[in-house]
């Protein structure tokens, strides 16, 4: 079997959809199947030049995304005959030139409106691109059981079109460290003697930043410790997603006393945040899967996190979990576990337990399941 895969995303996403592609590739890479990847890309990607059983295939992109989309990459396609292609990141071509399999990680552009996670004329071409994917697909994948009901019912889709496939973690990145390699990768970027509450993910409103800041301030004027907020996550514009702007997290100058903001690390320094924070925080409103919850549970970290259904999904009941519009409530969970070693050390040991149910070498094979039931069907 001849798999294409669209590599466009590589070297520009770094979190979530990078993470779920690079992964996804490396254990394909490991199965003991008969088939060929070809990764089509923009850009030269070292990290895939040793793998047996994937060829890079460099498309320069000198034009729109649509075009080397629409274009360029068919033409290639063609002349490498390939029998099914995968678009690893909420897109797709509009003429399926090929049996097409898309990856749809969650539709929080529609569902999430009323936070404006999207500029207007964004949702709009998001609405186009969700069209295509729905009828030029063979195959579409979630990432979640819950991803998968949302788009079931919003699209109306067929019994058979859509199969939800969970996403692994990175279990020789995200571990226990010994305090000596804390120390090393962090370098003074934080004092981990601190009461550390983390979260990692980008910084717009569906995330729910601001209530989250609120909560840590309440919990410092009530517990009178000095607690303090590290944000991890890409902080940048983009077009059509109109992240939060600093002065709406730090909305008075005292904010600064207990907020940090790091932006973008690296998966090793990310690694160490997480062995040093207290407790993990995620009151996101809404997540196609949460893989930043995984990787907490990982490196023996707490997790505060949303009460929703994606939450239980992912994270069943190993976590403490909140109302993400009551910022009393948040304090309170958030100091519960602080103030409760017992409580933490139960909450953690439950946690490495949740984790045998994801790996990414189940998640290459399922995949590698639909890509076989789309060529033979």
């Amino acid at each position: 079997m001849r798999i294409g895969i669209c590599g466009l995303i590589l070297n520009k996403n770094k979190r979530g959809f990078e993470i779920y592609l690079r992964q996804l590739i490396k254990h394909l890479d490991k199965l003991d199947e008969y088939f060929h990847i070809y990764l089509y890309v923009d850009k030269p990607v070292p990290d895939f030049n040793n793998t047996k059983n994937v060829s890079v295939r460099i498309i320069p992109n000198k034009s729109k995304n649509f075009i080397w989309r629409n274009i360029f990459l068919p033409i290639r396609v063609y002349k490498d005959k390939i029998d099914v292609f995968h678009f690893p990141d909420n897109s797709v071509w509009f003429i399926p030139f090929k049996p097409t399999v898309v990856t749809l990680h969650d539709i929080a552009p529609l569902l999430c409106k009323k936070y404006k996670i999207t500029a207007g004329w964004m949702l709009a071409l998001i609405r186009i691109i969700y069209f295509f994917i729905i009828k030029n697909s063979k195959a579409i994948i979630s990432v979640s059981k819950s991803s998968k009901r949302d788009i079931d019912r919003y699209f109306s889709l067929p019994v058979g079109k859509c199969f939800s496939i969970y996403n692994g973690f990175d279990n020789l990145c995200f571990k226990v460290l010994k305090k000596t390699e804390i120390e090393k990768r962090l370098q003074n970027i934080v004092n981990p003697d601190d009461l550390i509450v983390l979260f990692v993910g980008g910084i717009d409103r569906r995330k729910n930043i601001v209530n989250l800041v609120k909560a840590v301030e309440i919990l410092r004027d009530r517990w009178k410790k000095n607690v303090k907020l590290l944000i991890v996550g890409e902080y940048k514009k983009l077009k059509g997603i109109p992240y939060l702007r600093r002065r709406e997290i730090f909305f008075h100058k005292h904010i600064k006393d207990f907020v940090k903001i790091l932006g973008y690390v690296d998966e090793n320094t990310l690694s160490a945040l997480y062995n040093i924070a207290k407790v993990y925080v995620l009151p996101s409103h809404y997540e196609g899967f949460g893989l930043t919850v995984l990787e907490a549970m990982a490196c023996g970290t707490p997790v505060v996190l949303t009460e929703n259904v994606w939450a239980h999904e992912v994270a069943g009941d190993n976590v403490c979990f909140v109302d993400p519009d009551n910022v009393v409530d948040i304090a309170e969970k958030i100091q519960v576990v602080l103030k409760n070693d017992k409580l933490a050390n139960r909450m953690i040991e439950k946690g490495f337990e949740n984790l045998k149910r994801f790996s990414w070498d189940k998640t290459a094979k399922e995949t590698f399941d639909i890509y076989y039931r789309v060529v033979k069907p």
